[in-house]
């Protein structure tokens, strides 16, 4: 179970369950650090809103 961080609305933290949710929290566990390159693959469009969140960059 993940909690859904504050800056985040019901309606924008809908789509990470599942496969978003997987790998919002292995985001979040990792020692990855805003403006690290990290690779996101095989999760369809969830890649797309995890790329478009605030300070990421999709390449």
């Amino acid at each position: 179970m993940s909690s859904i961080p504050n800056e985040l609305s019901v309606l924008e933290a809908a789509p990470l369950m599942c496969a978003g949710e997987t790998t919002f929290s292995a985001l979040r566990n990792s020692k990855a650090r805003p403006g690290d390159l990290v690779a996101i693959q095989g999760i369809g469009g969830v890649k797309v809103i995890l790329a478009t969140a605030p300070n990421s960059k999709a390449i």
